[in-house]
């Protein structure tokens, strides 16, 4: 059975899903790989892309931090696009 992620983007306040195929990144704090096929399936994953420069991204900050708060099992990752 093909394992497949919905994945809910937080965009400027509005939500939607995705299917995401699988990839690899490195972690910015001990750049080890993360690889979001271990995680599939096993928890709710939330990607937020967003850039330092991007006024929407960090308007959103509380409203992450507040589901982080709500959903602690949950898997936060913040992609920067820089």
């Amino acid at each position: 059975m093909k394992k497949f992620l919905s994945l809910f983007l937080l965009l400027s306040l509005s939500c939607f899903s995705a299917e995401v195929k699988e990839f690899n990144l490195l972690t910015y704090k001990d750049k080890k790989e993360f690889k979001l096929a271990d995680h599939l399936g096993k928890q709710v994953i939330v990607l937020n892309f967003w850039a330092s420069w991007c006024t929407s991204c960090i308007t959103e900050l509380p409203e992450l931090h507040a589901l982080k708060t709500k959903y602690p099992k949950a898997l936060f990752i913040g992609i920067n696009s820089g």
